[in-house]
């Protein structure tokens, strides 16, 4: 077997030496070996090197892989990745939506703003009443607060 460096080559033995050669991926050479008029391959199955080059110059197809042109690929597949990592912890239910929270904190906001609100007209109603019996108020209006509470997470569950 002979021993192929990376120096430049008249032929390439497969796709992936030819894209090597003219700086593309293997997925355009792929493409492009389907365009009618693109370089046919050898006898013996190679690639001539030198010819894709001119057709790929003359049909105006030449696009060199450059550093930001991987950057930014890396980027995409990071960023894509990052997509689907938050959707797969929302199916497992690890992740909530910041729109589903809002909506959940203006319910409870809803809820608990008239509770508040009617604490100050308990006391005089407490006032009045013996400890045992004050006791007593305190835990219904705690019931119905919880009660309240209650009915805004089971609407969602």
């Amino acid at each position: 077997m002979k021993n192929r460096t990376k120096k430049q080559s008249r032929f390439a033995f497969n796709q992936v030496e030819l894209s090597d050669a003219l700086k593309v991926t293997r997925m355009t050479i792929s493409r492009w070996s389907k365009v009618p008029g693109s370089p046919p391959r050898t006898a013996n199955g190679r690639y001539d090197v030198a010819s894709w080059k001119r057709w790929a110059e003359t049909e105006g197809r030449k696009q060199p892989i450059t550093p930001d042109m991987q950057q930014a690929k890396a980027r995409t597949i990071r960023l894509k990745n990052e997509r689907l990592e938050i959707e797969l912890k929302a199916l497992r239910e690890q992740y909530t939506p910041i729109a589903l929270v809002r909506k959940w904190g203006q319910e409870l906001s809803e809820a608990v703003t008239p509770i508040i609100r009617s604490l100050h007209t308990i006391a005089p109603a407490v006032v009045a009443l013996s400890t045992a019996d004050a006791e007593i108020r305190l835990r219904e209006v705690e019931d119905e607060i919880l009660t309240k509470l209650n009915e805004i997470r089971d609407k969602d569950a």
